[in-house]
């Protein structure tokens, strides 16, 4: 609760210049289980972003299946110039998307992106470092993820790594899009 509390003052400050931005969703996640049952799972998500110029930060929070309100994600940055930034929070990963994690029941890759991380963006550059448990020892880190994506003609190419550092297992993923002239995206990952 007094990282919720900070963050909605945090982002007060920075939507004063500024009119926040708010989001929402509705979903239903029908699946198979072991008994062969289908269930479903509801969620409905809330998130308030807001960008000052110099500084930003969101909050998402969600139902949990006891249909209470808990905070999803979070994140507070500051814009270092106009191509690079920096933020920290329950961000998510900034692994190559695209349906790579996940194909009908089988995982193909799963990035850690639970817990909170420091993210540094540089142009097309993106790096991350996931802490292992910041109530505990903040210079711990649990994984580093760096991405990279840059435009070539008609074309927007980019590869992402997922490194664990325990277990020094890695994650590799690469994409090519299309930008058609009528500004469709094909992507392939």
């Amino acid at each position: 609760m007094k990282k919720l509390t900070a963050l909605l003052i945090a982002l007060g400050f920075a939507g004063v210049t500024q009119a926040a931005t708010i989001t929402g969703t509705v979903e239903l996640d029908i699946t198979q289980n072991a008994n062969n049952d289908y269930i479903s799972t509801e969620s409905i998500k809330l998130g308030i972003g807001g960008d000052s110029g110099v500084a930003f930060g969101s909050i998402n929070v969600k139902t949990n299946a006891s249909n209470q309100i808990v905070l999803d994600e979070y994140s507070i940055g500051a814009n270092i110039n106009d191509k690079a930034s920096v933020s920290y929070g329950d961000q998510g990963d900034i692994f190559i998307g695209g349906g790579l994690e996940t194909v009908g029941a089988n995982t193909i890759a799963n990035p850690s992106d639970a817990g909170e991380s420091i993210v540094l963006n540089i142009s097309g550059l993106s790096l991350r470092g996931k802490f292992s448990d910041t109530d505990t020892d903040i210079s711990d880190f649990d994984t580093v993820q760096a991405k990279y994506s840059t435009t070539v003609s008609k074309f927007t190419v980019g590869a992402s790594v997922d490194h664990t550092i325990t277990t020094d297992d890695n994650i590799y993923a690469g994409s090519i899009a299309l930008h058609s002239t009528n500004q469709q995206i094909y992507q392939l990952c």
